[in-house]
């Protein structure tokens, strides 16, 4: 009869047997990924474009897979996560054929500024993460790029009218009311204000329109999509006028409350989520 220390170390053995076995497994595509910029504000958006090649000879991919994208801090935590589903599903991937498609992104807002590892995975649908061709950093994460992450120059602050933070990372939104204010320092430079917002599609027959004012001025009127859009609002050094500090209203022609359009107990007036909000000045990105 085996002893409990042998049934241990026999245990022991075969887990171990085992690690070194998935270890084996041949990696399965090669990664890469490049950034359209190397040195990024804080919250300010960044297209990345994402290329994945499978493996000559490789084994289709059965059933969904998920792309993951992280961020990382300098000692390897995680920083930010932007994890998805590939826009060609990878069960429909070939062997040497690379799958390309470029994603907009925004950088995390958080008080740190420094060098960014960018690293990414692939994970089925039952949680096993594929072996990569490329530079592991651990639990089959591989390093596809870095960049450098710095202070934002002009910072956007909201005041009246926006109600708490919801969510977490890109999926994060605030809900404005009819009108939502915020103000930045004048930048007195052509600009671009990035805005990432979504509505209530089920709630209103037409989408609702928004509109951006300065002053007493409207600069901007555009519909709200129902799904995550993003909206690139360029103004000039005459729209934010002759004052240091720049007001600005986000106003939305309809708002409603949750309990009667009979969606859900929340009794605040919405008007839209805004998921992300950045201002880009030229010579000062």
């Amino acid at each position: 009869m085996l002893s409990s220390r042998s049934i241990v170390t026999a245990a022991l053995a075969c887990c171990l047997a085992a690690s070194a076995c998935a270890d084996r497994d041949p990696p399965t595509a090669t990664p890469s990924a490049l950034l359209h910029r190397d040195d990024i504000a804080l919250g300010a958006p960044v297209d990345i474009t994402l290329r994945f090649r499978l493996a000559r000879g490789a084994a289709p991919l059965a059933g969904n897979h998920r792309v993951l994208l992280r961020f990382l801090f300098d000692d390897g935590t995680v920083m930010a996560s932007y994890d998805h589903d590939p826009p060609t599903p990878a069960h429909e991937w070939q062997p040497e054929t690379p799958v390309t498609y470029t994603r907009r992104i925004f950088a995390p807002e958080i008080p740190y500024v420094g060098d960014v590892p960018v690293v990414v995975g692939l994970v089925s649908a039952s949680g096993k993460r594929l072996p990569l061709f490329g530079k592991e950093v651990g639990d089959r994460m591989y390093e596809v790029a870095r960049f450098k992450l710095h202070a934002q120059r002009i910072l956007v602050v909201p005041l009246d009218g926006w109600h708490r933070h919801e969510g977490d990372g890109e999926g994060g939104y605030r809900w404005t009311q009819s009108r939502a204010t915020l103000t930045f320092r004048n930048p007195r430079l052509d600009s671009v204000l990035h805005l990432r917002l979504s509505a209530q599609p089920d709630v209103f027959p037409a989408p609702q329109q928004a509109s951006l004012h300065i002053g007493s001025r409207a600069v901007h009127t555009f519909p709200v999509a129902a799904n995550q859009t993003d909206y690139q609002m360029p103004l000039t050094a005459a729209d934010f006028g002759a004052d240091d500090e720049v007001l600005m209203t986000i106003a939305v022609d309809r708002t409603f409350v949750p309990p009667e359009v009979q969606k859900g107990g929340d009794h605040r007036e919405l008007g839209v989520r805004v998921h992300n909000m950045f201002l880009e000045t030229s010579g000062l990105r």
